[in-house]
């Protein structure tokens, strides 16, 4: 399988998977809405509160995942740009400000490919780092 179709059924893996977690994120917004509110004693030493709800689990999970997703195939695209071109550093031995600004230059400056045509997807990218941070 071709590098690039191995990233498509990948992103597509992943896009079913948030499909379904939509699906289980719209059941669980229901069911805490419809869950009884009681009054809570803030001193006391265990939790009172007889409700559970973990909607607020669901989108950080996705960040998570797309970030996830995103950092092993970068560790994997610079791999593959350094067996290619018979290059002698690898992506860990260029510095940046994180593992994201090290692969960019690494491809970029190191690697010789232009990846203007990016620019705004690396920025979203780096948004998503930094709100996964």
């Amino acid at each position: 399988m071709k590098f690039t179709a191995r990233i498509d059924y990948d992103f597509k893996c992943l896009n079913r998977y948030f499909e379904k977690l939509f699906d289980v994120l719209q059941e669980a917004i229901a069911e805490t809405r419809n869950a009884p509110m009681s009054a809570q004693d803030i001193d006391a030493d265990e939790l009172q509160v007889t409700y559970h709800g973990f909607a607020h689990y669901i989108k950080p999970d996705m960040v998570m995942n797309i970030y996830s997703l995103v950092d092993f195939w970068m560790k994997r695209i610079c791999e593959y740009q350094k067996i290619k071109n018979n290059l002698s550093l690898g992506h860990k031995d260029i510095k940046g400000k994180n593992d994201l600004d090290a692969y960019q230059k690494y491809l970029i400056k190191y690697a010789g490919l232009d990846l203007t045509s990016v620019q705004s997807s690396y920025e979203y990218l780096d948004d998503l780092r930094t709100i996964r941070n």
